[in-house]
């Protein structure tokens, strides 16, 4: 009692029960319990403690299987003695022995595994342990918010994040408040006899621990938890308009970055972007390794996403949809063919398998097939940028990351189509470079290169990204 007093939303009592119908109950029952669990069902009615134990009780509510008799006498049907009475279940099988009084734990077989001279013995044996981890669990919980605050502090002093006067005042004086809750829970383990048991708590038992504050409604829990939750959305904010300065950056290298794969671990590496000398070797070897390139070409495999919601869908439905298989879809079995070449190395198989279908996604894409009567640089920039309104006018909400996305997106489809006269102007000729011409007229023999075919990933990602946008 003196536990549930400490910490009572580990303790869900059902109610008092009045002295004289217990007494009642127990004449009737022919039962000579001991004191100390009478005394506790007078108080308390039994109830549940720690989420998975549950005291039973004579007057508990026996649809939730909570009442002292329905479950007994399903226990007695099983195969336990008529010498035991059950009043606890959870982690294991609790009873009081008729026969002497002595409280037993019980085996699934109902063979005694422990006994108990009294209800404080049985307790602090078997539950308080539950207790005492509940207590290490919250410890830790507290300890890694903390960590995390000051962690994040540090990274965005690192990153050159700035912070007004009065968000260096709350982290301040978060740090202080959680300082002090940890101490007066460590002198209150002390205290109640409560030993640390985790040394490296495993990440299962923060999250117990953070579940047990968020029920607790500890103040620089919650608080916590909310200003770096702001921070962290406000920081994030700034980074996705990085997208847009790093995409500036490499706008003459050919190269744009992940769409339908980037995360917010990517942005953090693009802070320092303008210390990257070797940029090929940054997006081959560091943000687009094969890893990433498979995950990539999943992300273009709607087949199986269909399938999953066809499942929803009445067969009437589904026949409709099979009947408009979407273009990504038709164009798939190319499309993996073509990134498993680039993923063994063959690169000039992928260059030339792709190049065409970036063509065919926006003649799949854009409404009217005419726009595509000339595949001069001029007009395939201007099919593009209208491709581009469209989806800006369809798409309300798209954050700035993505609408610098979609801006630079012209720019790489109509360098693909710049001119390629080896014989009369030789000297425009950039040596290693795509030309669509050169290579799909067998032209241009320079072109299987990592690279190439990387960015062609890349820019076949943007695109089916943002149609994906458009058919869901």
């Amino acid at each position: 009692m003196q536990d549930a007093e400490r910490h009572p939303q580990l303790f869900v009592w059902n109610g008092a029960i009045e002295s004289n119908q217990l007494e009642v109950w127990l004449q009737e029952h022919q039962l000579n319990l001991p004191q100390d669990l009478i005394e506790l069902w007078k108080q308390t009615n039994g109830g549940g403690l720690f989420e998975t134990e549950t005291i039973l009780s004579p007057f508990a509510d026996e649809s939730l299987g909570d009442d002292i008799e329905s479950v007994n006498e399903l226990h007695y049907s099983q195969g336990m003695s008529k010498n035991y009475l059950l009043f606890h279940l959870g982690t294991g099988l609790s009873a009081v022995r008729l026969t002497d009084g002595y409280y037993v734990k019980l085996d699934e077989s109902y063979q005694e595994i422990a006994q108990f001279q009294s209800l404080d013995d049985w307790y602090g044996h078997e539950l308080r342990e539950e207790y005492a981890k509940r207590y290490n669990f919250e410890l830790e919980a507290l300890k890694d918010i903390r960590k995390r605050l000051l962690d994040r502090k540090e990274l965005y002093f690192e990153k050159g994040f700035k912070l007004s006067k009065r968000e260096k005042e709350k982290f301040k004086n978060l740090e202080y408040r959680l300082d002090y809750e940890i101490t007066q829970r460590e002198e209150m383990m002390l205290s109640e006899n409560i030993k640390k048991t985790i040394s490296e708590p495993i990440y299962s038992e923060i999250k117990r621990g953070r579940k047990i504050l968020d029920k607790l409604r500890i103040s620089e829990w919650q608080e916590a938890q909310q200003f770096l939750e702001d921070i962290y959305e406000r920081c994030y904010a700034l980074e996705v308009n990085r997208v847009s300065e790093v995409e500036q950056i490499i706008s003459s290298s050919g190269w744009l970055l992940p769409t339908s794969t980037l995360s917010k671990s990517d942005l953090v590496l693009l802070v320092d972007f303008e210390q990257v000398k070797d940029r090929d070797s940054f997006f081959i070897e560091t943000l687009m390794i094969p890893k990433r390139i498979n995950e990539t070409l999943s992300n273009w495999n709607w087949k199986e996403e269909s399938k999953e919601e066809s499942k929803e869908e009445s067969k009437e439905e589904s026949k409709e949809e099979s009947k408009e298989e979407s273009f990504v879809n038709k164009r798939y079995p190319i499309l993996e063919q073509a990134v498993k070449a680039h993923l063994n190395k063959d690169f000039y198989l992928s260059v030339s398998t792709l190049i065409p279908q970036i063509e065919g996604l926006l003649r799949d894409v854009l409404d009217e097939p005419e726009d595509f009567n000339s595949l001069s640089k001029e007009h395939m920039k201007k099919a593009t940028n209208q491709l581009i309104d469209g989806w800006k006018n369809k798409f309300s909400k798209l954050l700035n990351g993505q609408v610098a996305m979609l801006e630079r997106l012209p720019h790489w489809v109509d360098n693909l189509y710049d001119e390629y006269k080896p014989k009369t102007k030789p000297g425009a000729i950039i040596p290693g470079k795509i030309y669509r011409n050169g290579i799909c007229h067998g032209l241009q023999l320079d072109f299987g290169s990592e690279k190439n075919s990387l960015q062609l990933i890349l820019l076949l990602d943007r695109i089916i990204y943002f149609t994906g946008l458009e058919e869901s």
